[in-house]
């Protein structure tokens, strides 16, 4: 401490120099607070609004230092809101009792458990809700069959880095039957190329919380137009990417950013479909792709445990993904030869 402030005394009544030293700590907290954007101030702002009107309303205390109340609201909101949307405020909580010098929540043994089981996924009777990208109260989404995808890609401009970039994600996405929450984590070192075509890492999904991992094979495509390894390796190239995230954003500068959001694939799958003015478009989502996989491998006669890997569905779960347009798709009859 400099010499000249450690020798100041305080001077007034011990109610003003209480007082003074209030200002001071809500003076530094503002200062504090200012080291996030306007933005991430205004999330944290909502998010404490809603805990601490959570909490009056069950008469428990709202201080960010009461670990029951965090426990209490993060339980309630576990049986309303996602998984990511349950973590996020969990953060949000634990940086804003540690801003006010209480330890953080998530050190908690009891909150910390509390997360780790909402992050393991239900038993096997309860995994094809657990694996569902879409709340049955939405509707099932159609698969993007493989003419759509076609049409689709048709409508990408491949000698720029935005379309370079499209295919990719249309081709990854529908090859590899990923989630696009699977997409979005994927790093540049989780992908290894050879002569076969690439593999794919996937480090942690919906239905490995626990990050055991899986390797994806991505075969080489006999057209070009379609082939999946050839794309990535045009957006890598041309993206200039050699570590971090694998699929970025990518500004109106053309500037390439950090990463991608899990909503932005749905996004691409939507606008694309959309520019090929494909049929039930308000039907085709980021799953639409994953669904696609697994119905063109049920087409094409790939074995049931071969679909099952293609997927990494552990169940049967998998064939709620085939989903033929017409029962003449799937007709076995007509395999007679008769």
């Amino acid at each position: 401490m400099p010499r000249e402030l450690a020798t100041v005394t305080a001077k007034g009544t011990p109610a003003e120099i209480a007082a003074t030293l209030e200002q001071l700590r809500e003076h530094g907290l503002t200062l504090e607070a200012r080291r996030r954007s306007p933005a991430t101030r205004k999330v944290y702002d909502r998010e404490l609004a809603a805990f601490e009107a959570w909490a009056k309303a069950h008469n428990l205390s709202s201080d960010l230092g009461a670990t029951e109340s965090v426990y209490g609201y993060l339980t309630y909101l576990s049986k309303l809101k996602a998984l990511a949307t349950v973590c996020k405020v969990a953060a949000v909580l634990s940086s804003l009792a540690q801003d006010r010098g209480y330890a953080s929540p998530l050190k908690n043994d009891r909150v910390a458990a509390l997360l780790e089981g909402f992050r393991r996924p239900a038993d096997s009777d309860d995994e094809k809700a657990a694996d569902e990208e879409i709340p049955a109260t939405r509707g099932e989404r159609n698969a993007l069959q493989i003419d759509d995808l076609r049409k689709a890609l048709a409508q990408i401009e491949r000698d720029s880095l935005l379309g370079k970039r499209d295919a990719a994600i249309l081709l990854l996405g529908f090859v590899g039957a990923l989630r696009r929450s699977e997409l979005v984590a994927l790093n540049f070192s989780d992908v290894r190329f050879d002569d076969r075509g690439a593999t794919l890492t996937i480090r942690r999904s919906k239905t490995d919380q626990h990050g055991k991992s899986a390797v994806v094979p991505v075969p080489k495509g006999a057209n070009p137009e379609t082939c999946p390894v050839e794309a990535l390796r045009a957006w890598v190239a041309a993206a200039e990417i050699t570590s971090g995230k694998l699929l970025r954003s990518i500004n109106r500068y053309g500037r390439v950013g950090p990463s991608l959001s899990a909503r932005f694939i749905a996004e691409t799958v939507k606008r694309l479909a959309t520019r090929a003015k494909l049929k039930n478009v308000e039907r085709l989502s980021a799953h639409s792709l994953r669904a696609g996989a697994a119905t063109h491998a049920a087409k094409t006669g790939a074995a049931r445990e071969s679909i099952k890997r293609l997927g990494r569905w552990k169940s049967d779960v998998y064939e709620r993904y085939i989903r033929f347009e017409t029962p003449w798709e799937d007709a076995a009859a007509a395999r007679f030869g008769m």
